[in-house]
């Protein structure tokens, strides 16, 4: 399945899709994000999926002050 976004927004995005387990890393991505803003301060992180890790993910994103938490797109199977 393909998710197409159409945006006037130039932005960069980072995008992760996949289960939000804990051994896939998104929160090493997450972790990464304030550190990619100070150099690229237009930078979003775009995760996809679904997984035990969506809530931890969120706390996470909001304990390091991302202003909205992360915004997720549509699940996905892998």
């Amino acid at each position: 399945m393909a998710v197409v976004e159409a945006t006037a927004d130039t932005s960069p995005v980072i995008v992760a899709v996949g289960r939000l387990e804990r051994n896939k890393g998104f929160d090493l991505l997450v972790q990464a994000l304030p550190s990619i803003r100070a150099q690229v301060p237009a930078a979003r992180l775009r995760l996809g999926g679904a997984g035990s890790q969506e809530a931890a993910l969120a706390a996470q994103a909001e304990g390091l002050g991302l202003a909205s938490g992360l915004p997720s797109g549509p699940s996905s199977d892998h």
